[in-house]
């Protein structure tokens, strides 16, 4: 898996953040098995992190986005409500896939915010930008 996740119900967040190899099987998974995991408390607020993604599988684009958005707009969609996602990308790829996966969301009045550096999500989300949103992962 090459991502890690942590439920803050401490900050009324799931916080989930993908390594520098970003596989299409590994965010179809982490879109779903977010709201199976029994942490996850409805309209918990979302923060997605790619800002290490290098290598980002070929089979993610449009047409896969969309496929994603179909699948969370549907029973997921009524689990999210309105809470906020934000999603941070630093490089030109990751920033334009989730750019891309943002503009869907709008389509449907869901509050997605794409961001290009780690302050700008943090300030969206009203969190310290410094604190270490995966410690005590390993407890958890």
């Amino acid at each position: 898996m090459s991502y890690q996740q942590a439920f803050r119900p401490d900050l009324d967040l799931v916080y989930s953040r993908f390594g520098s190899i970003v596989e299409l099987g590994d965010v179809q998974q982490c879109a779903v098995e977010t709201f199976r995991d029994p942490r996850y408390e409805p309209g918990m607020r979302e923060l997605i992190d790619f800002r290490d993604a290098v290598n980002v599988d070929p089979r993610l684009r449009f047409e896969t986005m969309r496929e994603i958005w179909e699948t969370q707009s549907t029973w997921i969609e009524k689990v999210r409500g309105d809470a906020e996602v934000v999603l941070v990308g630093s490089s030109d790829l990751a920033f334009g896939l989730i750019r891309m996966y943002a503009s869907l969301a709008v389509a449907d009045s869901q509050r997605f915010s794409p961001c290009r550096d780690w302050e700008s999500a943090c300030e969206v989300l009203a969190i310290d930008p410094t604190i270490d949103l995966l410690a005590g992962i390993a407890e958890g």
